[in-house]
């Protein structure tokens, strides 16, 4: 068993700490898609670097929650730090477990799932030199093709999680994550030479279970795309106290939940007869990571329906963290009311609208095409560059 380095107490902002935590729990989550899809290890030894960060950051948080209780309406009022805190520790080792897949000779449908996600991830060789040493902020990635570059391979090393003021050099292989449109403009930007991992390659006897490695495939992919936005809605509920959003994330962990199962008795039903069984092994192991990191974001979705009011610190957190959540509501004769986020300067912004409210109902699952209606209330998360674009589209004009 691997050495723990030892934790000591710091005296460090609850602010500073869970925004950190948030912030690379999301990188580790991008990583570990990455590390699979690519089979790199040393995005998979990175994840497994961030997961000890985390735990300690975990620690800390607790620490510092102690200390700044002085009575049981100080507990009460930091009880939903600690809540998030666990929660997102979890969501980190389960990022942590799927980068470990790599170990597994997995089988190219699960290759498959991840690629053809709602936000697949691309890998771009810069060769563009009219983008040689600008930097990412100055080429307004974010804003203009929706991809967020999580990791660059310079060389024989690597930079993660690059900043703003990062410089693109060329022959730099880039790993991204956005729409499949998105995925697109940046390849065109940064020259075309792009990849979104290996096209599967069927043999003869995968042709024979092909039906059922489809099912599998398909339960994947609802797995991965239900589990993201489980994600954004999670925090999207705390930080609009929103019993609504909390109460369809928890049904979404119940349906998670029973698709988990299903999956497990297709896999296990599928495996008496494959030539190949241990392949299927991967998917074993990366349905269990997505169910773990969908009960993390319902455990933060829980602390709004037991009652216990959200931190003041916890609206910083979001608001701080790379990626900023909004509610918005669109005003009769704005740009976006009646329109589409297709035909408006939304599709500037680099943002993505993950739940409307409409007429009392929230609507999940939104695409570019839907139309936006006067006084629909939309929950958007994206980069904070893209909030004046938002505020411009939603006000009238």
């Amino acid at each position: 068993m691997p050495t723990k380095k030892r934790i000591q107490y710091k005296p460090v902002s609850l602010r500073e700490l869970l925004t950190k935590m948030k912030d690379e729990t999301e990188l580790m989550i991008d990583l570990a898609y990455s590390a699979v899809l690519f089979r790199n290890k040393e995005i998979s030894e990175e994840v497994m670097k961030l997961e000890e960060d985390v735990d300690s950051l975990t620690y800390l948080v607790g620490m510092n929650t102690m200390l700044a209780a002085r009575d049981a309406d100080d507990a009460e009022a930091l009880e939903p730090i600690l809540k998030i805190a666990n929660a997102t520790d979890r969501m980190s080792n389960a990022a942590a477990d799927m980068s470990q897949i790599i170990k597994y000779d997995s089988h190219p449908y699960l290759f498959k799932a991840i690629r053809e996600s709602e936000e697949p991830l691309i890998r771009a060789i810069v060769t563009n030199p009219k983008v040689k040493n600008k930097k990412i902020g100055q080429l307004k990635i974010r804003t203009e093709t929706g991809c967020d570059i999580i990791a660059i391979r310079r060389g024989d090393s690597w930079i993660f999680d690059p900043s703003k003021n990062t410089k693109l050099k060329l022959n730099d292989i880039a790993i991204a994550r956005g729409t499949e449109d998105g995925n697109t403009r940046l390849c065109d930007l940064l020259g075309g030479k792009c990849t979104r991992g290996e096209i599967i390659q069927e043999n003869n006897l995968d042709v024979f279970f092909k039906e059922d490695l489809e099912k599998i495939e398909n339960h994947m992919l609802e797995l991965i795309n239900k589990s993201g936005l489980m994600v954004d809605l999670g925090f999207s509920a705390i930080l609009f106290n929103s019993k609504d959003i909390a109460e369809d994330v928890l049904e979404m962990e119940d349906e998670i939940d029973k698709k988990h199962i299903e999956f497990e008795q297709h896999i296990l039903s599928t495996a008496k007869t494959a030539p190949d069984p241990e392949k299927l092994l991967g998917f074993l192991q990366f349905s269990k990571s997505i169910e773990e990191i969908s009960d993390s974001a319902a455990e933060i979705a829980e602390i709004i329906l037991r009652g216990l009011k959200p931190h003041p610190v916890v609206d910083i957190i979001i608001s701080e963290s790379d990626d900023i959540i909004l509610r918005v509501e669109v005003e009769e004769g704005s740009e976006l009311a009646n329109n589409s986020l297709l035909d408006t300067k939304f599709k500037e912004s680099g943002m993505k609208v993950i739940a409307v409210k409409r007429k009392g109902d929230w609507v999940y699952k939104i695409k570019k095409q839907t139309i936006i209606l006067p006084n629909d209330i939309l929950i958007i998360t994206g980069p904070r560059e893209g909030q004046s674009i938002i505020s411009s589209c939603v006000v009238k004009k």
